[in-house]
């Protein structure tokens, strides 16, 4: 089991979903009934997830989307099993709004501590994933959800790794992510941090 008073919010692609699910319940949201499923992706299949509050009075999250945040996908539809990445702030605003029970008062989630992406390979192909977009989408978590620290898994091995080059191009993708981590401290106040997945 876990405990934190820290809200943190999982954001990426079906896998990320899972990943949140399990934390979930390491969390106490079964435990708790304090999950709940804020809109599905498509019927049975959830959109947005929220276990608030988790042992230690914090809040997790989770938001199923096809590519990384940018501001040229808001606004776009949010086609949850296409790619593209669309988002609105309707999806953002449970998050940040949610209103829950914690130790006799009512505690309301204002701003996430941590956003921890999973790059979307798959959704996204290897050209579409720049050192511009890591840049943007760590940005955008800063300023839409307030988030002071920024976790990017790497790319794993997967079926979406169908070639050679794709395999090389997901190794530059892990390298370019690291070294984005590296050397964020030097014009940023936030902080990016890497979890190998890969």
């Amino acid at each position: 089991t876990i405990e934190t008073n820290l809200n943190i919010l999982q954001i990426g692609d079906s896998v990320t979903i899972q990943i949140a699910e399990a934390l979930d319940e390491m969390l106490g949201g079964y435990e708790l009934q304090s999950r709940k499923v804020l809109w599905d992706a498509w019927k049975g299949a959830d959109g947005g997830t929220l276990v608030a509050p988790t042992r230690g009075g914090g809040m997790h999250g989770a938001w199923r989307i096809t590519g990384l945040l940018s501001e040229k996908a808001r606004g776009q539809p949010d086609t949850k099993n296409k790619p593209g990445g669309g988002w609105n702030y309707h999806q953002v605003n449970p998050f940040l709004r949610h209103v829950y029970p914690w130790e006799g008062q009512d505690v309301t989630a204002e701003k996430m501590d941590a956003v921890i992406f999973r790059v979307m390979h798959g959704w996204m192909q290897v050209d579409e994933i720049t050192r511009e977009r890591i840049i943007e989408a760590a940005e955008l978590a800063h300023s839409i959800l307030g988030a002071d620290t920024i976790v990017f898994l790497t790319v794993p091995f997967t079926n979406n790794v169908k070639t050679v080059e794709i395999m090389e191009g997901v190794r530059e993708i892990n390298d370019m992510i690291r070294d984005v981590a590296r050397n964020w401290h030097l014009n940023h106040d936030t902080h990016v941090l890497v979890m190998e997945y890969g």
